[in-house]
């Protein structure tokens, strides 16, 4: 029994799996190869080395392992004492609250990734804010708004544990602009 299937981009987990059995043999003499291995070792008891040819039998023995053991026990296996995810500033965090009830080696806290709202030239930005509206309550119509959507926000994290920020943009472009400017600028975008 698979305990997941897809990764988070969708691709099955089988097929990701039999593509990085087929880049392991290339990372020889780097540490993705010993890291891959030593896991292997030590945490699923598979000796073998991943490669096309071992992939479908180290697979099965792994998932056997994983069906029987929670990550949590996991990662008390591994001694992970703190685990940060990554979440976007409207998660409700709901499994964070039910984790944080736990008494659980491993703590688990969310970090706050707000990407989502600084990338106001993606498509998808007004989405994220009438998103953001929902999750606080108000409309978000202006910069003063939004920033104090983002406030009610990140208390909101902290409330739950949330220490840390965390962001993946690839490019950050910069210009002078004044408040009044900037504002002009979201509410044209907000207006499409």
């Amino acid at each position: 029994m698979e305990l997941m299937k897809l990764t988070s981009q969708g691709q099955p987990l089988e097929e990701s799996f039999e593509k990085w059995a087929e880049t392991v043999p290339q990372t020889l003499r780097n540490p993705l190869f010993h890291w891959t291995h030593l896991e292997l070792k030590r945490y699923f008891n598979i000796g073998e080395i991943l490669q096309p040819s071992s992939d479908k039998e180290i697979y099965k023995k792994a998932n056997a392992i994983l069906a029987v053991k929670t990550p949590i026990q996991l990662l008390e296996h591994m001694n992970v004492e703190v685990v940060c995810t990554t979440d976007d500033p409207t998660d409700d965090l709901q499994y964070h609250k039910v984790i944080s009830k736990q008494n659980f080696y491993s703590k688990v806290f969310p970090t706050f990734r707000p990407d989502s709202l600084l990338l106001i030239e993606k498509e998808l930005f007004p989405e994220c804010i009438t998103k953001l509206e929902d999750c606080v309550g108000f409309s978000v119509k202006n910069l003063e708004s939004l920033k104090k959507a983002i406030q009610h926000r990140i208390d909101f994290f902290d409330e739950n544990g949330c220490r840390l920020s965390d962001y993946g943009m690839e490019e950050i472009f910069t210009s002078d602009f004044t408040e009044k400017e900037a504002d002009n600028i979201f509410k044209k975008r907000i207006r499409g």
